[in-house]
């Protein structure tokens, strides 16, 4: 056999990557270029309620650094809804969906807008006989809610920064 398996594989992943690189295909967060675009100097939560508001702020701080000095403040409304998925023919609700639309809006110093817009997140929670275990689920529902909009937001951010920037 004149060539082997694994050079024929080197050489198409070596082409695939030239492919990619030739396109203008960018990682969303490779270089201190981007973290240092989406550093913040505040960030403002509102229309949620306050163990929320704390969950979501310290998500967004552990993937973006708060500086003082930074440029730029982002503010956030977050509207939560509750609903009963579930429904027993006794009327006993047991599984919950917990629905999370956040509306943001990056400010520059002046509190003019760069940029702006909407997410929703879902997830889902049991209900059970004893309220205390369903309120522990409902709080480990909510840190899991608070953590994908922080990570949707930043991505969405990053997104839009690199669009921004080639464009």
């Amino acid at each position: 056999m004149l060539f082997s398996k694994r050079a024929i594989l080197t050489v198409l992943a070596g082409g695939a990557v030239l492919a990619v690189a030739g396109c203008g295909f960018q990682p969303i967060a490779t270089s201190s270029k981007d973290a240092e675009a989406l550093r913040l100097r505040s960030v403002s939560i509102s229309d949620a309620p306050r163990r929320f508001e704390y969950t979501l702020e310290q998500s967004l701080f552990r993937i973006i650094n708060e500086d003082p000095s930074a440029p730029n403040r982002l503010k956030v409304d977050v509207d939560l809804q509750e609903r009963g998925l579930a429904i027993q023919q006794d009327d006993a609700i047991t599984r919950i969906n917990i629905v999370a639309t956040a509306e943001y809006e990056l400010l520059d110093l002046n509190g003019e807008k760069i940029d702006a817009g909407r997410l929703t997140s879902t997830t889902s929670l049991n209900a059970t006989a004893s309220q205390y275990a369903t309120e522990v689920n409902r709080r480990e529902a909510m840190k899991r809610l608070a953590n994908d909009i922080a990570n949707r937001l930043v991505t969405s951010l990053r997104i839009r920064g690199l669009q921004a920037s080639s464009g």
